[in-house]
């Protein structure tokens, strides 16, 4: 590391009369080039290899190209007289959650302490190559500044894009401008998710296999206490719309996608003997899959999800919890589609009623016999669904089908 000699002093009225100011001697310290080789560092409880940093500094601006087992790229660095200043990163890839850079235990993110969004640079940073997990999930853009009024300041996400063949995920938000009841930061984001090819996306994932197809849009708005680096499920909130079209949930088993699970129908007829086995065996294929999903700390509920394929319609009510990935759900089969049933399922449902009310009023007022359609509720893990058939009600009862157990 090369440094500037601060000035040889004279004598002490020269000195006390030519000094500079406390600033511009912190600044003849500072290195004007640098080439550092280290073989592991760690930040924050994860470890960084074969870290290669080279770089300059001219006034308040550091610039670096550096090579790691994390990212690969340039750097800079812009100081600010007052405020955290701000990065700037053209990376060429950047690797998160993958082996490489494991978390020793009792330093991870969760121990670490939680910094103020006033302490955070301004971000503008584009990363050719996001890998998580060694899986690459696309090319992403961040564009974040900080906040201040009066005495408060927050970190405000200006626009987060991440793209790739399969999908867009576009977000903006805040991190601090709200607290929570308890007075913690809050994120807050608002997000729409570009589905163009769903399976391609979950395979992106590692998820291959559990979905074909499938295309459409995930929007609305998601908060938690905290950073937007650490999302919290205990208290996260939000409310998101799902509309996704022509696709097939996939024979895999109920755990291999996590929450995907809840939604592949395969369950139903693996356990139980059923009438309609051949619907779901290979994997219910749907022209679509829509409806609203409330989130309220850390878990998940729906009281208009519906699925509609080409021999069936599946009408889904209940809840997910989020941190626990166990369900409580009712669950409506109607194997087999006629004019009616096809205008009931293709006709939004009524958030509030719910689908149990709905169909004892709407559905079977028509010509569709109590017989055809079969009610389950679905509840357990994720991984491990217990499913059980419900005996169907008496039409002179419409509040009978309710809310699931």
């Amino acid at each position: 590391i090369k440094a500037m000699a601060p000035p040889a002093r004279a004598s002490a009225a020269e000195g006390a009369a030519a000094s500079p100011p406390a600033s511009d001697a912190y600044q003849a310290f500072l290195p004007d080039h640098w080439d550092i080789r280290l073989g592991t560092v760690q930040v924050r409880g994860i470890d960084i290899h074969n870290l290669h940093l080279s770089g300059s500094r001219t006034g308040q601006r550091w610039r670096s190209q550096v090579s790691s087992s994390l990212l690969d790229g340039q750097l800079e660095y812009e100081q600010e007289a007052k405020g955290p200043g701000t990065i700037r990163a053209r990376l060429s890839q950047l690797r998160v959650g993958q082996d490489g850079a494991d978390s020793k235990p009792g330093a991870s993110h969760d121990d670490a302490p939680e910094q103020e969004p006033g302490q955070l640079p301004a971000l503008d940073v584009v990363v050719d190559d996001l890998r998580w997990r060694q899986h690459s999930v696309g090319r992403l853009e961040v564009q974040a500044v900080n906040q201040r009024q009066s005495d408060s300041s927050w970190w405000q996400l200006k626009n987060m894009v991440l793209s790739n063949d399969a999908a867009s995920l576009q977000a903006s938000g805040d991190w601090g401008a709200k607290r929570s009841s308890a007075g913690g930061r809050r994120t807050e984001l608002e997000m729409r998710l570009d589905l163009k090819d769903t399976g391609a996306l979950l395979a992106r994932l590692g998820m291959a296999g559990v979905v074909r197809q499938g295309k459409g849009a995930v929007q609305g708005r998601i908060g938690w206490t905290g950073s937007p680096v650490s999302p919290d499920y205990n208290s996260m909130d939000g409310k998101l719309h799902v509309d996704v079209g022509q696709g097939q949930f996939l024979k895999v088993e109920p755990g291999a996608a996590k929450l995907l699970g809840v939604l592949n129908l395969q369950a139903l007829p693996r356990r139980l003997t059923l009438d309609f086995k051949d619907v779901f065996s290979a994997g219910f294929g749907f022209d679509f899959v829509r409806g609203d999903v409330l989130v309220s700390d850390g878990v998940a509920s729906t009281t208009n999800l519906q699925m509609k394929g080409v021999t069936a319609a599946v009408l889904l009510e209940g809840r997910a919890n989020l941190r626990n990935e166990t369900q409580d759900l009712h669950v409506v089969v109607i194997p087999e589609l006629n004019t009616t049933t096809m205008a009931l399922v293709t006709t939004a449902i009524n958030p509030v009623i719910g689908i149990g009310t709905f169909l004892a009023q709407a559905l079977f007022k028509g010509p569709l016999t109590q017989a055809v359609t079969q009610e389950f509720e679905v509840s357990g893990s994720w991984s491990e669904p217990e499913v059980k058939r419900l005996n169907r009600r008496q039409e002179a009862d419409p509040n009978a089908i309710g809310t699931p157990h």
